[in-house]
């Protein structure tokens, strides 16, 4: 008995102190705290606590202008809030770096002390109106525990996304066939949310491309992609080594990622047409 009560009081100690030791240190994105497992954004998030099932609806990292809204949701250790329900401050910042709205929020369900999320009401706010790259930060205690960025809105590239750069026909009878010449995706200038070491890895992917070293740009895009997923100039990027190479599932793959951003849609489905007609 003395030994299950010694654990007991051992559980609850590591959950103050999991609260209470929070890394300060800087970061770029993503997640800070080592009790906070899993987190993201979407339009909608849930769990059910008793089957251990957390589903998630809707976009993730780009949001159009008809959305309604964004959730931020969070899943924490069992043991990071065991003696105090917690308070988070959710700062959700637009394009130009400032605060657009600010809310707090705390449990989601009695029956559930890992799972939590927040709203922004994206609609109501007529947050669409400020298209860009936003940025939502959550906070605990003062520090910065998860760092998400997404894209919002009708954006406007501020370089042309894909340059229908004529290249060699892959064969005179399917140039006869189609009569046009098959337009490839392009490495070109990073638009201008790319910054530090996203736009330094990017341009060294650039370089490589122009060299003909396809597979160390390949490397240079993939590590962008290994911290955030959605940048939709690495997945250009992959598209136009993969055409380069021939490799037309893999170039089409990038394609229909590419699609789902009104940005780049009319000019992908040119290119992805070309490229279903040569892969025939």
């Amino acid at each position: 008995m003395k030994k299950a009560y010694f654990l007991i009081f051992a559980l609850l100690i590591a959950g103050c102190a999991s609260v209470g030791n929070i890394d300060s240190q800087d970061f770029s994105d993503g997640i800070k705290w080592k009790e906070l497992k899993q987190s993201g954004v979407c339009e909608e998030a849930s769990r059910n606590p008793w089957v251990n099932q957390l589903t998630t609806e809707g976009k993730t990292n780009y949001f159009d202008a008809q959305t309604s809204t964004i959730v931020w949701w969070g899943m924490f250790g069992p043991y990071a809030f065991l003696t105090a329900t917690p308070t988070f401050t959710a700062k959700w910042y637009d394009p130009s770096g400032s605060i657009f709205h600010e809310s707090t929020f705390s449990l989601t369900s009695m029956w559930d002390n890992q799972f939590y999320k927040t709203v922004f009401p994206m609609k109501n706010l007529s947050a669409a109106k400020h298209p860009g790259e936003w940025k939502v930060e959550i906070i605990l205690k003062g520090k910065v525990i998860d760092r998400r960025r997404f894209q919002m809105g009708e954006l406007k590239p501020a370089v042309p996304a894909i340059s229908p750069v004529p290249t060699e026909p892959v064969s005179a009878a399917k140039v006869a066939q189609t009569k046009a010449v098959v337009p490839s995706p392009q490495i070109s200038t990073p638009a201008q949310n790319l910054k530090g070491d996203f736009l330094e890895k990017y341009e060294k992917a650039g370089a490589h491309f122009t060299a003909g070293q396809l597979p160390e740009a390949r490397k240079e895009l993939e590590s962008i992609l290994n911290e955030e997923p959605f940048r939709s100039e690495a997945h250009l990027g992959l598209a136009a080594i993969s055409f380069k190479e021939k490799r037309w599932d893999d170039c089409l793959r990038e394609l229909d990622y590419l699609m789902q951003n009104p940005v780049y849609r009319e000019k992908t489905m040119k290119v992805r047409a070309a490229v279903l007609e040569v892969k025939r």
